[in-house]
């Protein structure tokens, strides 16, 4: 991804309703990370990355419903973010959502986040990066 992509959230993201339009940016110097920015509200970032050739075994199965809603009828169709939390100004301690991704029609960049079935199995803050040295947060 070289420029900006315009994605729709028509539900918004969970707990932020009011945010429908996201640019989805690569992050500098930073693959594979992006950042995912709502339109109109430069402070509403998110540094997002897709976890399925990063973590290993993850996958992400979508109802019926949840493919049809978002006209998706093969994985290939599919784009899957998952939101990452940087726990310092010193990345040292880095987690993503495994549990609720951001599922996109890489066609119509139609998006719904969605939670997954099973989802207990997924957590909400898989250790992508943990180098504390036995500090705690």
């Amino acid at each position: 991804m070289s420029k900006a992509l315009k994605l729709h959230f028509p539900f918004g993201l969970i707990g932020m309703r009011q945010f429908t339009r996201f640019e989805l940016h690569p992050a500098p110097d930073s693959p594979p990370f992006s950042l995912l920015r709502a339109e109109g509200d430069e402070s509403t970032e998110f540094v997002v990355l897709d976890c399925m050739g990063v973590v290993d075994g993850y996958e992400v199965v979508l109802s019926d419903e949840e493919s049809e809603a978002l006209g998706i009828s093969s994985p290939e169709d599919a784009m899957v973010l998952n939101i990452v939390t940087i726990h310092s100004m010193d990345p040292t301690f880095v987690t993503v959502n495994l549990a609720g991704p951001l599922v996109v029609n890489r066609s119509t960049l139609l998006g719904q986040q969605i939670i997954l079935s099973g989802s207990s199995a997924h957590s909400t803050e898989h250790t992508l990066v943990d180098q504390r040295g036995g500090s705690s947060i």
